[in-house]
């Protein structure tokens, strides 16, 4: 994976799933900024949101 697709600012699963190369920065951030709009802590939804963004 090139630098420009690692999420810097990416934590818990969504690293994890960043760093294994299965999302990129632009699956990770719409998801980190969803999940602060909406309050939702829960890493498990996250990673489903970055998951649907990948889709």
């Amino acid at each position: 994976m090139t630098e420009s697709h690692v999420a810097v600012s990416a934590t818990g699963l969504l690293a994890d799933f960043n760093r294994a190369g299965a999302l990129t920065w632009a699956d990770v951030h719409p998801a980190q900024q969803l999940g602060h709009l909406f309050g939702e802590k829960d890493q498990r939804v996250q990673l489903a949101l970055a998951l649907t963004v990948r889709a």
